[in-house]
């Protein structure tokens, strides 16, 4: 049997049958974003987890020990400070103790901070601070 050649398939036309119609591009981008169905469930476990810590009140003689450490600090050295903090949450205001460690960047006596890394701390809210040798640095 003879063919016409009107019944044969192309690659050509095959592929303009098929093909699907265009989407445009703010509904082919919402394919690919992540589907959580539990929104706001980790950050509500984390909140759960932090609990509202009672500030500790230095002695005078640890206030006065405190108070030595701050005066022989220089920048540049490495320090690890222990210090009071609230955090804001939906719940509120946490009170927590956090620890720190890094190179302090600056004391303002005149502004009652102290900076390590980018972190102003106020003094008063200074618990402990240590200060570590060059042995100390090396190893972090």
């Amino acid at each position: 049997m003879a063919s016409s050649g009107d019944d044969r398939v192309t690659w050509t036309n095959y592929d303009k049958q098929n093909h699907r119609p265009h989407m445009d591009k703010s509904s082919r981008a919402k394919i690919f974003l992540p589907f959580n169905a539990l929104e706001g469930l980790y950050e509500t476990l984390e909140e759960k987890e932090l609990k509202n810590e009672d500030r500790i009140e230095l002695s005078d003689d640890e206030a006065h020990l405190l108070n030595e450490k701050l005066l022989s600090l220089r920048n540049g050295d490495f320090v690890t400070v222990t210090y009071y903090a609230f955090r804001l949450t939906p719940r509120g205001r946490i009170g927590t103790y956090i620890t720190q460690s890094g190179l302090l960047t600056g004391i303002s006596y005149e502004l009652k901070t102290l900076r390590v890394r980018n972190t102003a701390v106020p003094i008063a809210d200074i618990l402990s601070i240590d200060k570590r040798t060059d042995a100390g640095k090396a190893g972090i």
